[in-house]
């Protein structure tokens, strides 16, 4: 990708030029229809699940940042507290605005105060929907860009965009208004600048682990992958949020918050949007009726154990991974790194349906791999199972949509309800197999050179 130049310096013209005449003005403009189309489907979306960051901002400008992490201990999608109904109707929500609770960190709430305390919430989600859009269209330019430079043309990303736009995913993430994806986008630039800008990196994957934490296990894949300074980086950048977020809303928030982490990572939820491993397993021992329900469940400990256990597996498996690729293809896509995103988030506690819109990616980095093997057997697993991802997240598809009706379940009903559990799965073989794929690969050895007298001599002889 050309770096930017000075326009009308002779460098500039020639930036400006090869822009234009390579595919990137016109990939440019195939997301930039994606983003409008994106913002003008959704821009009376209720925006629920960004409705708790907006509340507990509020909450926090009231100087009541002791109910920030309020929760009804039955309904997890529920918050009944007064603290929150009187922010709901400053931010002109009315009253009786059905919101889950807050379970960021303190500090994310707390530096939205510039924004929240100044616009009804209508206006802060539009402001965020356009945010969130954005953010997703620069995850699909970056990949295309920097690891699947294949898929970089406006035909095949039109082919993304068209279907990332029917799938279950992207349809509740901007319904939804989620602020996950910005996230997914801050963490995939903190793995592509490591290498280069190592401080920059751990910085950037502090930040997004101290919203979403699983982010953090990252550094244990910079460990296995030797990328000493962007680890070191990531703790003291850790550290130094703790202290601000303890200097910015004191020590009681903050252990509150702890305790929140603690409790929601005991938490069972089987309702059909969970689409965790745990939420997977535990939920054939609950009847079909808790599909709608979002029931504050017990999460059994050996469950705990073992989801624990997975995440910090698929990320160490995914550092060894890329580490091993490495010596056959030192500036190759890292499959390990996107294997272990992918598995660390299925294998938490609680994986929303929305948050495999990062799907986009292993199912990009498929493709690019295919193209590279065109009219082979590998090629052709490689696009079947970036087509089986797909079916799985189609949105009209969905098999728990189509085959379970709302509030009309019956056991004898046969479904696939975790889905996008599945697709999941399939996704992370896919990055397995191009790793492996790729660690196999040996470069082929250079001629060795001939003296130029015994050259000549043969020359002669013949």
């Amino acid at each position: 990708m050309p770096q930017d130049q000075p326009i009308g310096t002779k460098q500039g013209t020639h930036a400006v030029g090869a822009f234009l005449r390579g595919h990137h003005l016109g990939v440019a403009l195939v997301l930039l229809l994606f983003c409008a189309v994106s913002v003008l489907r959704e821009v009376h979306a209720p925006g629920s699940d960004l409705a708790p960051s907006y509340l507990g901002c509020r909450v926090i400008a009231d100087g009541a940042q002791s109910h920030l992490y309020s929760h009804d201990p039955v309904l997890f999608n529920h918050v009944y507290d007064t603290a929150w109904t009187v922010a709901a109707i400053e931010g002109r929500m009315g009253e009786g605005y059905n919101t889950p609770p807050y379970v960021q960190t303190p500090l994310w709430a707390w530096s939205l105060q510039p924004v929240c305390t100044h616009m009804p919430y209508n206006y802060f989600k539009e402001l965020f929907l356009v945010l969130m859009v954005a953010c997703l269209t620069m995850v699909i330019w970056l990949v295309a860009g920097h690891w699947t430079p294949r898929v970089f043309h406006p035909g095949w990303i039109a082919l993304i965009c068209a279907g990332l736009y029917s799938t279950e995913a992207f349809h509740y993430a901007i319904t939804l208004v989620q602020t996950h994806i910005l996230f997914v986008l801050v963490t995939l630039v903190a793995l592509m600048i490591a290498r280069r800008h190592p401080l920059e990196a751990g910085m950037m994957l502090a930040l997004a682990a101290a919203v979403k934490i699983t982010p953090g296990l990252l550094m244990f894949y910079w460990l296995v992958t030797k990328q000493w300074k962007a680890a070191a980086t990531f703790v003291v950048a850790s550290l130094a949020l703790i202290g601000i977020t303890l200097a910015a809303v004191g020590p009681a928030v903050f252990m509150v918050y702890l305790q929140t982490l603690s409790q929601n990572s005991h938490v069972l939820l089987v309702a059909f949007n969970n689409q965790s491993f745990a939420a997977w397993r535990e939920g054939q021992h609950f009847p079909r009726s808790e599909l709608f329900i979002w029931h504050v469940l017990r999460l059994p400990v050996p469950m705990r154990l073992a989801t624990l256990a997975a995440s910090f597996g698929v990320t160490l498996l995914g550092g060894w991974l890329d580490r091993r690729a490495a010596v056959a293809r030192p500036n190759g896509p890292p499959y390990g790194a996107i294997f272990a995103m992918v598995g660390s988030m299925m294998f938490a506690t609680i994986a929303w349906s929305h948050y495999y819109i990062v799907l986009v990616v292993p199912v990009m980095m498929m493709v690019d791999a295919a193209l590279g093997e065109r009219g082979t057997t590998r090629a052709k697993w490689l696009i079947g199972m970036a087509v089986v991802v797909l079916l799985l997240n189609v949105y009209p598809m969905c098999f728990k949509m189509v085959l379970v009706p709302r509030y009309e379940i019956h056991h004898r009903v046969m479904s696939l309800v975790r889905s996008q559990f599945y697709s999941g799965l399939v996704a992370m073989l896919g990055l397995w197999v191009m790793s492996i794929k790729t660690r196999r690969a040996q470069v082929m050895p250079m001629p060795v050179a001939r003296p130029q007298s015994e050259a000549t001599g043969l020359a002669r002889a013949a």
